[in-house]
């Protein structure tokens, strides 16, 4: 039995897939492959394959991951090379490094989320102002939405950094199981919205300490 945290960029128009999209997705891509996922027991039974935090749909990524645990040992040149094959137009595999049994899953280490964002011109007017009276504040109140109901949370704590460098915001932002704050959130609260976004590519995603998974 080989387990592996596979990292892989997602770019270009793939990108719009939801996040339950693209694990439908890679459970095709894993079949093309002939990789031998390994199965949960029980009464319902599923691949044994975890992925980080969701992407948001539309958002561009260098570094994506997930951690599988096949069937039986595989070398990690054919693991890689059989699913490199498979992948299509817009999905790269970037890394893959063996775990053992027992070691933190991705889902457990994974904490922050760094981005970069461009947005029109038009929308930036003041804009070093804006971001220095939106970190002065203790509770940024965003209304969040979802199938579950509606809900009010203060995204400071989980804004980590912010700033603008004439081109591009850069944010650094909470991402994991203990919650998360989405670029477009912080744009939001800036009074820009995602018709004046035209491009948003999350860099890395890193454990609670700064360093990758």
């Amino acid at each position: 039995m080989s387990i592996f945290r596979c990292c892989y960029s997602i770019q270009g128009n793939i990108s719009f897939l939801s996040h339950l999209d693209l694990l439908q997705a890679w459970q095709r891509i894993l079949r093309r492959a002939k990789i031998p996922v390994a199965m949960s027991q029980g009464f319902n039974p599923h691949t044994k394959i975890a992925f980080g935090p969701a992407r948001p749909v539309g958002v561009e990524s260098l570094r994506e991951y997930f951690d599988i645990e096949l069937q039986q040992d595989m070398g990690i040149d054919v693991f890689t090379q059989r699913l490199s094959g498979a992948l299509p137009e817009g999905i790269c595999l970037e890394e893959v490094v063996p775990i053992q049994i027992g070691e933190k899953s991705i889902t457990a280490l994974i904490a922050v989320a760094n981005y970069s964002v461009w947005v029109d011109e038009r929308s930036i007017v003041g804009i070093e102002e804006r971001i220095a009276a939106l970190l002065d504040r203790e509770d940024i109140s965003y209304l969040k939405t979802s199938p579950k109901g509606d809900k009010t949370v203060n995204l400071r704590p989980g804004i980590f950094i912010l700033a603008w460098d004439g081109e591009k915001f850069t944010m650094q932002l909470l991402a994991g199981n203990s919650g998360h704050v989405r670029p477009e959130e912080v744009l939001s609260c800036l009074g820009i919205g995602k018709e004046e976004t035209k491009r948003t590519l999350r860099t890395d995603l890193l454990c609670a300490d700064g360093t990758r998974p």
